[in-house]
């Protein structure tokens, strides 16, 4: 069981999240002083903030971020105001409609609670803590981060920042100019590609190019190259077929999706040769004999680096449980938009060279929900034309 506090001035709505739901704890805290006592005593695994009640103001989510760092925070924001969710987006780790039904928070909330535990795994912060290279975010990383929350910063000054590394710079300049962004002409200034791309693509290459050279697998036979071409498949169908709020966090997660087994490769070679060698005498899927293995999976490894960067919820869950059949209900959240976009890549022939070959999602599985059947056929479509035109 976990402790649910939820924020608001309307009780009703609080009582309506903790129907049914046996696995909750649930405080309704009609004022902040409820909120800071629940926090003190420890009654606070998920925050959920109301944000059209007056005293959930911004200056009032900025101090829980403080008083309770490692509790979930979502933030429901009336409809339409644009200006309110870009606000919550900065201390909250999920922003959902103040009309969102029951289900849909209360999913969204269990869902959190899962990668929270993944982030709360010792052994796994463990293993992530001995490649001291990457405990803490890249420096270039941490400058581009920086110049980014400054409301002021435009296409020069992430350009100047990117620009200070010539070879990353140099690799962003080539993606750019990769048939995959589809440019219909070249691009050679640095503040050009910032300006096409935008700084979440920007953020997100900067990110992949500096993880994948500070960590340089040391076991023999890994073929890394075919899990970064895996990875940029799948972050392009991503991009192609998640709505417009989750295209910048889906291909972020799409290009980053297996960054755990490069780290497990760079620090526990010799385990994972074990794991492959099993799985292959096995006929599974890596992912199937690493808990045995490890204790835990790639993805999780994964979650875990990138929670300790900062990463999005979004992006953590997709990336801890990317391996795992997602209940398709509703819109699509973007580990469900992941997965699509593995199925694609599969079914293109751009496969996990450490998966099982062939498509993920099977007609039994498209009838849990009618909208995801002509998503994934188009996400189908999407790959398989890259994969012909040898866009990734």
């Amino acid at each position: 069981m976990y402790n649910m506090v939820v924020a608001t001035d309307s009780a009703d709505r609080a009582t309506a999240l903790g129907n049914g739901k046996s696995t909750w704890s649930l405080i309704a805290a009609t004022d902040a002083a409820m909120v800071r006592n629940s926090v003190a005593a420890g009654k606070a695994d998920v925050l959920v903030l109301d944000t059209s009640s007056p005293w959930v103001s911004e200056d009032f989510m900025n101090e829980l971020v403080t008083l309770a760092p490692d509790a979930v925070r979502i933030a429901l924001i009336p409809e339409m105001e644009t200006w309110r969710a870009v606000k919550a987006s900065r201390f909250a780790h999920q922003v959902l409609s103040l009309r969102s039904e029951p289900a849909i928070i209360s999913n969204v909330c269990d869902r959190a609670m899962s990668v929270q535990s993944v982030l709360s795994n010792q052994s796994l912060r463990a293993l992530v803590a001995s490649a001291q290279h990457l405990a803490s975010p890249p420096e270039l990383w941490q400058k581009l981060s920086s110049t980014l929350a400054d409301q002021n910063a435009g296409a020069y000054d992430v350009a100047a920042v990117v620009g200070t590394d010539a070879v990353i710079a140099a690799q962003v300049l080539r993606l750019v100019n990769s048939a995959f962004f589809g440019l219909s002409r070249q691009v050679t200034r640095l503040d050009e590609a910032v300006s096409l791309l935008g700084f979440t693509t920007i953020r997100a290459l900067v990110l992949e190019a500096e993880v994948n050279r500070s960590v340089s697998p040391v076991m023999p036979g890994f073929a890394h190259h075919a899990v970064q071409q895996h990875a940029l498949t799948v972050a392009h169908v991503a991009r192609s077929v998640a709505g417009k709020s989750n295209a910048a966090d889906s291909f972020i997660a799409g290009l980053l999706v297996d960054i755990g087994l490069v780290l497990l490769a760079a620090v526990e070679p010799e385990k994972l040769s074990t794991a492959i060698h099993e799985s292959t005498m096995q006929g599974l899927a890596l992912h199937e004999v690493e808990r045995d293995i490890f204790g835990y999976t790639h993805g999780e490894v994964g979650a875990c680096l990138l929670g300790l960067w900062g990463m999005p919820m979004t992006v953590l869950e997709a990336v801890a449980h990317h391996h795992e059949l997602p209940t398709f209900s509703g819109l699509l959240s973007v580990r469900e938009v992941i997965f699509i976009a593995r199925d694609a890549a599969q079914s293109a022939g751009a496969s996990d060279p450490y998966d099982q070959p062939g498509a993920l999602l099977r007609a039994e599985d498209l009838e849990l929900d009618a909208a995801v059947a002509p998503i994934v056929d188009n996400a189908r479509s999407v790959a398989t034309d890259a994969v012909l035109a040898k866009k990734v």
